[in-house]
């Protein structure tokens, strides 16, 4: 221990600084059961809402067909799908196991794709071909609480800045509120 740490006394533990995403998430399904939580409106004008209850059941689902698709604390999951209800359950069934998502443009061709994906190293990827399965998946799972997780860092972005080298960027907060 340096005399600068022993002066000012021992690390404070990040975890200690906030509620876990999960938990907060618990928390609105507790005390905002029936109020809507998300609305995602389509391109043809149609719009799905979830309320705050909905939503949480739903993300402990996702958070359990993603840990048996692989993913758990500190995995990198690759989201490479439309905005849309899957990519709101598929991020918050990341943070309820402890993984870190990773939002890639859905829309790149093939090859730029694969270019991307392999940087991540995903333990999941969730494309268009897969959450169906894993919407099916999630669909037959508990809805109980998970337990609590944190991930190690929040989520991460895709970058190939001026380099034109794909990167991962990670937020290196843990996923507290």
């Amino acid at each position: 221990m340096s005399t600068e740490q022993a002066a000012s006394g021992p690390i404070a533990n990040p975890f200690d600084e906030g509620i876990p995403f999960s938990t907060k998430l618990a928390e609105l399904a507790e005390h905002r059961s029936d109020e809507p939580a998300v609305t995602v409106v389509a391109l043809d004008g149609t719009a799905q809402s979830l309320t705050f209850c909905e939503l949480d059941a739903r993300a402990n689902q996702w958070g359990r067909a993603l840990a048996a698709n692989g993913a758990d604390t500190g995995s990198l999951v690759a989201l490479a799908i439309p905005n849309s209800q899957h990519l709101v359950l598929a991020t918050l069934g990341c943070w309820k196991i402890g993984a870190v998502p990773i939002p890639m443009h859905w829309d790149l061709p093939e090859w730029e794709r694969n270019r991307v994906r392999d940087v991540i190293d995903p333990a999941v990827v969730v494309d268009e071909n897969s959450r169906w399965k894993l919407e099916s998946r999630a669909a037959g799972e508990s809805t109980s609480p998970l337990p609590t997780a944190v991930s190690p860092t929040a989520n991460g972005i895709c970058s190939s800045g001026s380099t034109g080298v794909p990167k991962v960027i990670l937020n290196l907060a843990p996923s507290l509120w």
